[in-house]
């Protein structure tokens, strides 16, 4: 279901690689990612690094385009880790409450996790 649950606490490492290549539809995309920790909101947070975002023109010029993104975080053992997407389309693409179906685009997203410590540093900095 794209949801990981953390086996341990510590400070972690995430970051994702997001690309949108438009299929069929052909008109101007904004397709977004963001990293959401159990379940929150974190789309156009004021930490750039929890989320990134691609505009594609259309399915003739400028058919794709790829963002990354990586942010430090200090999480729970139990704690979840997704990556939500959110997309804009042509006229009203800055709401990012569109939809599309397969056939009008793709999105892809690598996402690495990697324990730094399993003590605090972020309170320490």
């Amino acid at each position: 279901n794209g949801v990981m649950t953390l086996s341990e606490s510590g400070t972690y490492k995430i970051s994702v690689i997001m690309t949108a290549e438009i299929q069929t539809y052909g008109n101007r995309i904004v397709a977004g990612s963001y990293i959401s920790f159990n379940n929150n909101d974190n789309f156009r947070s004021q930490n750039a690094g929890l989320w990134g975002m691609v505009y594609v023109r259309d399915d003739n010029f400028g058919v794709g385009n790829t963002c990354s993104y990586n942010t430090v975080a200090e999480l729970t053992s139990g704690d979840t880790v997704s990556i939500r997407t959110r997309i804009g389309k042509a006229s009203s693409n800055r709401n990012y409450n569109s939809t599309a179906t397969t056939s009008e685009m793709h999105m892809w997203c690598q996402v690495e996790i990697e324990q730094l410590t399993t003590n605090s540093v972020i309170d320490a900095i």
